[in-house]
């Protein structure tokens, strides 16, 4: 199921609603703001002005470990 959803393509706020349902964890938004904001989530299109993301892009950050938001850094 994760390797047919990689491709899908989504706004940051709906991604972190899919991520949280699929990985049964919560994946707060501000952790895709994070990703963002630090260029290793990058826009992939866009519908209605609204930036989209991959979800397999996301997933793998996620998977690799890249949890630290900006409310987390201590530094």
């Amino acid at each position: 199921m994760l390797e047919a959803a990689a491709d899908i393509l989504m706004p940051a706020p709906e991604l972190a609603s899919t991520l949280t349902l699929i990985l049964r964890v919560r994946v707060p938004n501000a952790t895709l703001r994070s990703w963002i904001h630090r260029g290793k989530l990058t826009p992939r299109g866009d519908r209605a002005g609204a930036n989209l993301y991959r979800f397999g892009d996301a997933h793998n950050l996620w998977r690799a470990g890249d949890r630290d938001t900006d409310e987390t850094r201590t530094a």
